[in-house]
């Protein structure tokens, strides 16, 4: 919430202040018919110069207003995305919101203006902070009439609301991700693990503001590790490992006591978990993430999909069952992540294969999305053409983008995980 503030009231108040001096100046050469011809014209310009002075003046502030209003919210925000992220300490809060402002505040120095009071309040149980920031810009040209400067200040509340966010991240296990950054930074699946682990960190604070979040994880390669959910999914079949449904369709979130998934052999040595609000079983379940086998990722989307999905829940534990579609009071995310092309079907590569799990992945995203569930897809040193096509057509967009984050390195996974952690938590802040 913004407080409009009353300074735009003393500008405005300013300005006719000014009007009224110069029409009573005006008028009191009108009552005294001494003056001359020439004198009359010249108090007459004297007034239209100031009242166009005073439109200058009051456009200028205007203008600084505009840009200060912008950068005052930046820093509420960004302040109350710390508060939502856990951190207490008032001084670090206080220097995130300044921060934050400075780097949006353009128009600092701007026809003179200076900020001259800068004042965070953050309230920890309600989780709210305040930012007001004042100053004065010097007029050029309402000064002739008395007014020196035009005060502007502007207030801005930022609040972590009641939203709940439930959030499926798709896990690549190949074998693929045993292979070295090209930065150095350590295996793939290392770094992997480090970004997955920040992205919980970040969304489930130890101390701080209580969040509503609850993130599932959907482990892949050549087949699925349904772990204690498999007997259920699969009628019976497995007790561990599946691959595609029966039906062959995939692009649905059908519960899968209806429409089974088949037993597979081989599957990875990680299994799925159900969404979860526990912060130490994601950072446990996390650890040492284990890598083998071929890129089955229409099979990693789908059971993102299925995390998700409150089709699901007579499968689920009681605790991890999905809420509703269209609730305006939730926010479902999946995060789906590769290193390489889809290629496989039914647990095995074979001509065709790849295109299947392509066209499966991306038909399940397309139903993901129309379902309100925003996708963000993560390439993590892809190198081939179709390999980044398929995540970017799964991508939710925005703004006309797909959100799909490129990374070619392990530093730039690591920056596309903290963004998409910070994209999270704003979404759960109002200004």
């Amino acid at each position: 919430m913004r407080t409009p503030c009353s300074k735009l009231s003393s500008l405005r108040l300013s300005a006719e202040r000014l009007s009224d001096r110069v029409s009573a100046t005006a008028a009191a050469f009108r009552a005294d018919r001494r003056g001359s011809m020439a004198s009359l014209f010249a108090i007459a310009s004297a007034g239209v110069f100031l009242s166009i002075g005073a439109s200058i003046d009051y456009g200028q502030a205007l203008s600084v207003r505009s840009t200060m209003t912008g950068a005052v919210d930046a820093a509420s925000l960004a302040a109350a995305r710390l508060v939502a992220a856990g951190e207490t300490d008032l001084a670090k809060i206080e220097k995130a919101a300044r921060h934050a402002y400075d780097a949006n505040f353009t128009a600092n120095g701007t026809f003179g203006f200076q900020v001259e009071s800068f004042v965070t309040t953050a309230d920890i149980k309600t989780s709210t902070v305040t930012v007001a920031a004042t100053g004065a810009m010097p007029t050029s040209f309402m000064g002739l009439a008395g007014f020196d400067e035009l005060p502007i200040g502007i207030t801005s509340t930022s609040t972590i609301d009641g939203t709940e966010i439930e959030v499926a991240m798709m896990l690549d296990l190949t074998g693929s991700m045993g292979e070295k950054t090209s930065d150095g930074t350590g295996r793939k699946i290392d770094v992997l693990e480090k970004a997955a682990k920040s992205l919980v960190e970040t969304l489930l604070p130890t101390t701080g503001a209580k969040n509503e979040v609850r993130i599932g994880l959907a482990p892949f390669s050549g087949a699925v590790n349904a772990g204690t959910l498999a007997t259920a999914v699969s009628a019976g079949k497995s007790t561990k490992c599946v691959l595609e449904r029966v039906s062959g369709t995939m692009a649905t979130d059908a519960s899968p006591v209806a429409v089974p998934f088949k037993k597979s052999s081989h599957c990875p040595g990680r299994a799925v978990l159900p969404l979860t609000g526990d912060r130490t079983t994601l950072l446990t379940q996390l650890n040492k993430l284990p890598v083998d086998s071929v890129t089955a990722g229409h099979l990693g989307t789908a059971w993102s999909y299925g995390l998700l999905s409150p089709t699901w829940s007579p499968v689920l534990p009681a605790a991890a069952q999905p809420k509703p579609y269209g609730a305006t009071s939730v926010k479902k995310i999946a995060i789906l992540m590769t290193d390489g092309l889809y290629n496989t079907w039914g647990g095995d590569i074979s001509s065709g294969d790849d295109i299947k799990s392509q066209a499966a992945a991306v038909e399940t995203c397309q139903a993901m999305r129309s379902s309100g569930i925003t996708v963000y897809t993560v390439g993590f040193e892809l190198t081939d053409a179709a390999a980044k096509k398929t995540l970017m057509d799964c991508a939710s967009t925005e703004n006309g983008k797909p959100l799909f984050f490129d990374a070619k390195n392990g530093a730039e996974l690591l920056a596309a995980y903290k963004a998409i952690a910070e994209r999270i938590l704003t979404l759960r802040l109002s200004v």
